[in-house]
């Protein structure tokens, strides 16, 4: 009984260092490695890069050091801190091989082949918001180059560094990543500018941020993800959307379902103020009224016709660059 107790001590002891080791190793890495942002991708057709790439030598000639981590990827910044690259979680995209492991289990082939597919809808949905940012928000999302297929024609290698500071080298190639602009949030500015108390300079942040998400629905495109001082960020004085991987374009769309989106997120600000700014929340009442009577009026006017008859986006991953300095 004795050397039952102690072997299973010995066991606990060791489950519980391991746990701690791996809790650690979590925490100084935050999950990052290099097979994690690898994932099986379609072929590009295209023979020749887009000359439109030649700009981004200046980026891609540079270092790329651990900065965060998303949802959906992992951000790494440039050594000038103009540009982040973002590289996709795959580990969130497809299934780990241990499920085939249980194929022989009776209905294991059906779960299985649900659950793939789950995550196959899952990777066309964030490569569609990408590919979207990239063809159609170019300046509202601040992005600058997007890479969703197996290419010959970047033939480039950059250095990018994970948060130990360990130097990995990554054939571009290779990877499904995109280059944005550096974008500071949206929490950080606002925070700032009245500690400063730089009420213009806050209020023409308004006028951007809600500018930004006006502009978004104005070309027809629609976000899933409802945030909004988490998801939009300045570079400089202009506001950007950060997260891409949710924007969706709705072929056919009622101006009265674009005004509900508007009025929707308009009020999601202004809570914020409450909560966060009580004394500056008359401020950006008074810049979400005139937004909203600008953007109904634009609704009524031009966005009926445009919405009914707009070019479709491609839904397949490509490789697209939309440089803007």
């Amino acid at each position: 009984m004795r050397k039952f107790i102690s072997l299973l001590c010995y066991v606990t002891v060791l489950s519980v260092a391991g746990y701690g080791v791996g809790r650690l190793y979590f925490s100084l890495t935050d999950g990052f490695s290099m097979n994690k942002i690898q994932g099986d991708l379609a072929v590009s057709q295209e023979i020749e890069a887009s000359p439109l790439f030649q700009p981004l030598n200046s980026i891609l000639k540079q270092k790329f050091s651990y900065l965060g981590k998303g949802c959906q990827s992992y951000v790494f910044v440039s050594e000038d801190e103009r540009y982040v690259m973002k590289f996709f979680k795959f580990q969130h995209l497809r299934l780990s091989p241990t499920w085939k492991k249980f194929a022989f289990l009776p209905t294991w082939e059906q779960y299985f082949n649900r659950k793939e597919g789950e995550k196959k809808e899952k990777k066309r949905l964030l490569f569609t918001g990408c590919t979207i940012a990239g063809e159609t928000l170019p300046r509202e999302t601040g992005v600058c180059f997007v890479h969703l297929e197996q290419t010959d024609t970047l033939q480039t290698s950059i250095k990018i560094i994970d948060k130990l500071g360990i130097e990995h080298l990554a054939p571009l190639d290779d990877y499904a990543f995109i280059i944005q602009k550096r974008a500071i949030p949206s929490a950080i500015v606002f925070r700032d500018l009245m500690e400063q108390k730089r009420t213009r300079e806050l209020r023409e942040s308004i006028q951007s941020l809600l500018g930004v998400m006006a502009t978004r629905l104005q070309k027809g495109v629609f976000d899933r993800d409802p945030a909004v001082i988490q998801n939009i960020g300045f570079v400089g004085k202009e506001a950007i959307i950060l997260d891409i991987g949710q924007l969706e374009i709705l072929s056919q769309c009622s101006s009265e379902k674009l005004l509900q989106d508007f009025k929707g997120r308009c009020h999601t600000l202004e809570n914020w103020f409450k909560k966060n700014a009580k004394e500056h929340t008359y401020l950006v009442q008074e810049e979400i009224h005139n937004s909203l009577q600008a953007f109904e009026a634009q609704c009524r006017e031009h966005l009926p016709n445009h919405f009914h008859n707009r070019k479709e986006i491609s839904t397949q991953p490509h490789c697209a660059s939309s440089y803007q300095e």
